[in-house]
């Protein structure tokens, strides 16, 4: 019985230990301290985090966290109207999100929010686990013509931090056990290494085995006591006791006498085999980084004995084999190859990459550079206003959700666009091109994707100078400021694999859809005839050959299949860019229909699919780019090393 009350008290003591530090965490947690707006008061205090109810409104400074599931009311920053979340705490993804305020709460800058005369009333779905949906209708008093439609853009989740952005302020919409991040957290998950089920297995049918011998010696006992006078057996002691007493009690003494079958000290035996097999895995001089300085940590005892026994390995590619830091390396336009790294033709690779260390050597600021390819230089001097190279690189610059920001004026609000916490958000610097212009603007993306893409676009002089809410200006190679009007974002999802902009350019009445996606999403979208004038003047075709014109359309859409075939085999990440003119009357009759389906009160996000599928069509197909997103130090050598050991390595990509 020693052994058995040893490990039972090994258990309850680990269980125990277990126990307290959640509780310790819980009670950390519940007991922080959040801003809430206090309407009798007219000011905000200190509230814990376990009092905040639905329908407070509650301030975050920079890098707070969020106590619950916030409606973004009003941001600091008053000229995007926007602020950025970290979500690594939910979702493990350590890029910014940018979070919008509803536009109709979008306040004129400079004018502050009001909370003593804010009223409202939140018509949303009920509390569910999924981080990626939300919707809902904010309902201003005025009647039904003024509700606001929200979005998951919209909604601040528990659990996340806000990065680069001063202050926000939230109405809570979920809190306590109703927030996202507490519907998904179902407690720690039961771990049990293989062998460790199979000796629970076999135990279990050792005990059943030592039942049933026990009951059958009992049973037997009882037929051959019954069918003997055995008080005469001067053998057996007398006793008074009824044949079924003593058939209890022969059962209890068999089992006593057969409990050897079942090995308790075969857990006590695994317990110290598992003690030293950490011990030897932390003293293991090839599982050392020098680099690091940190040895290998063991954090469950109960599965280090499945290490020898890993056959597959299940990896992430974004941010796990690769460092999620993008490089503009290629691009073609037209069906026209224009490589962007020195000294690369066409049919070679591009150059081998700095190391990670090598690059963080130079310090946060040192952002790669996209060499221009000469060739695409002569041809935007030479088609210069109105050329499909041009339109190429203007989808680059304006088909994104990037921000910028003055970085001197960033400093001077204690907002700086570096990594908090060890998060990565994509930031990078862009100089002015003459000495006149010395702020730096501050490129600040939610994907390196589109960082990569906007820094491409300013390797040629096309540079995001600016971004609002219905605006957008670029700065083109002549020094000249283009605003445009941005009518309607309609942002990426996995159903489509796209994303388009309706813009119409400041001063004109021309409407222009730009679209970049997949290339399987774009060439389901573009037609053969649209804009065939244009590619006759760039291509130099006869302009009387329609037919010509036609079989060169076609084998642009071929070219551009096959060198984006290339760039697959190269490892890049590729996305085609598309455009389209829009009429007046075909732009006012989607727009009508797409603000239904904005409105909508329930499946809304299927409706705003359909609607952008209905737009994003007949597109006239401009290129394709190719991305570099490099790989972490000595990935190869590694997975050599599994495969070398018999380990089958599987990547899993959204590509």
């Amino acid at each position: 019985m020693m052994p058995l009350l040893f490990v039972l008290a090994v258990t309850a003591v680990k269980d125990i230990f277990e126990d307290r530090r959640r509780y310790l965490n819980d009670r950390e947690v519940n007991y922080r301290r959040a801003s809430v707006y206090n309407s009798e008061t007219k000011c905000y205090e200190d509230t814990m985090w376990r009092d905040v109810v639905v329908g407070d409104v509650v301030k975050v400074e920079s890098d707070g966290v969020f106590p619950s599931d916030l409606l973004l009311l009003h941001s600091s920053d008053q000229v995007s109207n926007l602020c950025y979340v970290e979500t690594s705490n939910l979702d493990g993804e350590t890029n910014l999100k940018q979070r919008t305020v509803p536009k109709g709460l979008v306040l004129p800058e400079g004018e502050s929010f009001d909370e003593s005369s804010f009223k409202a009333r939140v018509h949303c779905e009920n509390p569910h686990h999924q981080i990626y949906s939300f919707t809902g209708y904010l309902e201003l008093p005025g009647g039904g013509s003024t509700n606001v439609p929200l979005t998951k853009d919209n909604l601040l989740l528990r659990g996340c931090a806000l990065r680069n952005t001063r202050l926000v302020l939230g109405l809570v919409v979920y809190s306590g056990h109703e927030t996202k991040a507490m519907l998904n957290n179902s407690g720690p998950p039961s771990k049990r290494s293989k062998l460790e089920r199979a000796i629970n297995g076999e135990i279990i049918l050792l005990v059943s085995l030592l039942f049933v011998c026990c009951a059958i010696g009992a049973i037997g006992n009882r037929i051959w006591t019954g069918s003997r006078n055995y008080r005469t057996l001067i053998y057996l002691p007398g006793s008074d006791l009824d044949l079924d007493t003593d058939a209890f009690f022969i059962f209890l003494t068999l089992v006593i006498a057969l409990q050897v079958l079942v090995p308790i000290s075969l857990y006590i035996t695994i317990e110290f085999v598992k003690i030293f097999q950490v011990l030897f895995l932390h003293w293991d001089r090839h599982l050392y980084s020098a680099r690091t300085n940190k040895r290998l940590v063991c954090r469950a005892l109960n599965l280090n004995e499945d290490l020898g026994q890993i056959q597959y390995v299940f990896s992430d590619k974004t941010g796990t084999l690769t460092e999620n830091e993008m490089v503009f390396r290629r691009c073609n336009i037209n069906g026209v190859e224009y490589p962007h790294s020195l000294d690369v033709s066409p049919s070679c690779s591009p150059p081998p990459p700095l190391s990670l260390k090598e690059r963080r050597a130079l310090g946060p600021n040192s952002e790669p550079s996209v060499p221009s390819d000469v060739k695409l230089v002569e041809h935007l001097k030479v088609y210069q206003g109105d050329s499909i190279e041009e339109e190429f690189i203007l989808v680059l610059a304006i088909c994104n959700t990037v921000v910028t920001s003055d970085r001197s004026t960033n400093s001077s609000n204690g907002k700086t666009p570096s990594k908090k916490g060890g998060s990565d958000t994509a930031t990078a610097t862009s100089t002015s091109p003459s000495p006149d212009e010395s702020p730096k603007i501050v490129y600040e993306a939610e994907s390196p994707d589109e960082l990569a893409l906007v820094l491409a676009a300013q390797a040629y002089g096309y540079v995001l100078h600016s971004r609002s809410v219905d605006s957008v200006t670029v700065r083109f190679p002549d020094c000249s400021l283009v605003t445009y009007d941005v009518l309607n974002i309609l942002h990426f999802d996995s159903t489509r694999k796209r994303m388009s902009v309706i813009v119409r350019r400041r001063g004109t009445d021309a409407i222009q859809l730009l679209c970049k996606g997949a290339d399987s999403a774009i060439y389901a979208c573009f037609t053969h005839e649209t804009g065939v004038g244009r590619f006759r003047r760039t291509m130099s075709l006869p302009s009387d050959d329609l037919c010509s014109s036609r079989r060169a359309t076609e084998t642009r859409a071929d070219a551009t299949q096959r060198l984006l075939d290339m760039y697959g085999r190269h490892g890049l990440r590729t996305l085609c860019m598309a455009s389209r003119v829009l009429s007046e009357d075909e732009y006012g009759a989607w727009l009508q229909e797409h603000q239904e389906a904005e409105y909508a009160a329930t499946n809304r996000e299927e409706l705003l699919r359909l609607s952008a599928c209905r737009i994003e069509r007949d597109l006239e197909l401009l290129g394709a780019t190719g991305i570099e997103d490099r790989l972490q130090d000595n990935v190869a050598s590694t997975i050599a090393g599994l495969r070398a050991a018999g380990i089958y390595v599987w990547v899993l990509t959204g590509d």
